[in-house]
């Protein structure tokens, strides 16, 4: 497999290489993309398990963003499907494979315009779903003008793209299960949505532009942290995260709900209201842009004081989503340092 093929000219080799060769590449690039549909199989039934509650609250806090995730996860799901038609069909299926790769269009949208709220460490996670996104949509478009063209010599190169187009979007998957491979693991569990995604990225984007297309994604991504990096999109955003004031966590739970609890948790100064710059402190670590928390704090604050009491957060359904999950949070911690935790149950609500 790895041999060399010494009768021919370098150049050949470089630029030429042989029919045996892109075999060999197309195989492992199926089996990429096997192992993803399988892997999707347990994706899937994980959050069909979990429902709908176990939701992380900041896909809720806005309708629109709301919105966006299920379109996004909708033609996903008809990208992946179409795709495996198009696979099983076999040379016939252009129709598919251009059906496939139209919705790709749509996907690569909603996936922009959520990239800044993914958890993770902005100034590297960032460049990284970007760099995924682009090539996605780079090899749809090609799939899209190859399968329109009337010429039968477009053939091989409408499938070799269209299979380049199925290895990155399992992408997405791929991440997710390295995700859950750190969940345990210490000193890397609270920084795990990073490291699954970047080692995503260095699994499809190898596997479809090889090794150059990675040493260009690291430069890439080099470049974005030196030149964008700050202090704050060095954090990482972690869906367990807990803003709140280091006390005991009985003092606090002495006589309370659950939810009041998280409320106090949230209040640092202790006068019974968030004010907006306690309510953006926690969820700016889950990665909720300013735009969405201004949009929420506006929505909840009925009486136009400027700050948030337990009510009306407990009346609007995303504030309550908010407090029932900081409070599973702070069941399964042990201590309020103000510092990411991990925790089994929070897990599996990510």
């Amino acid at each position: 497999m790895f041999a060399w093929t010494y009768d021919l000219p370098l150049g050949a080799y470089a630029f030429g290489g042989t029919v045996r060769e892109a075999s060999e590449q197309r195989t492992q690039k199926i089996a990429v993309i096997v192992i993803g549909y399988v892997l999707e199989i347990f994706l899937v039934l994980g959050y069909a398990r979990a429902g709908k509650k176990r939701m992380h609250p900041k896909f809720r806090l806005n309708r629109r963003r709301a919105r966006r995730l299920l379109v996004h996860v909708a033609f996903g799901t008809m990208e992946l499907t179409l795709g495996a038609r198009a696979l099983l069909v076999g040379g016939g299926a252009r129709g598919t494979m251009r059906a496939s790769a139209a919705c790709v269009l749509v996907i690569a949208l909603t996936a922009m315009l959520q990239i800044d709220a993914s958890f993770g460490t902005p100034s590297i996670i960032t460049p990284a779903l970007h760099i995924i996104n682009t090539a996605h949509i780079e090899k749809a478009f090609r799939v899209l003008i190859g399968a329109g063209a009337l010429s039968s010599d477009s053939s091989g190169a409408v499938l070799e793209n269209f299979i380049d187009q199925l290895v990155l979007a399992q992408g997405f998957v791929y991440s997710r299960m390295f995700i859950f491979a750190f969940t345990n693991v210490p000193g890397i569990k609270e920084h795990r949505y990073t490291t699954g995604a970047t080692l995503a990225l260095f699994l499809v984007i190898p596997a479809v532009y090889g090794p150059v297309g990675a040493l260009i994604a690291i430069v890439i991504i080099a470049a974005y942290s030196n030149a964008c990096g700050s202090e704050e999109s060095g954090k990482e955003r972690n869906f367990a995260a807990i803003c709140g004031r280091v006390n005991s966590l009985v003092r606090l739970r002495i006589g309370k709900t659950p939810l009041r609890t998280a409320f106090d948790v949230l209040d640092k100064d202790g006068n019974g209201t968030l004010d907006g710059s306690e309510l953006r402190e926690q969820l700016f670590t889950w990665g909720v842009d300013a735009r969405d928390i201004k949009e929420l704090f506006e929505r909840i604050d009925i009486s136009n004081r400027g700050s948030l009491s337990f009510e009306e957060i407990l009346n609007d359904t995303a504030g309550q989503a908010m407090l029932e999950y900081i409070s599973v949070l702070l069941h399964d911690n042990e201590s309020l340092d103000g510092a990411p935790h991990s925790s089994s149950r929070a897990s599996k609500l990510a």
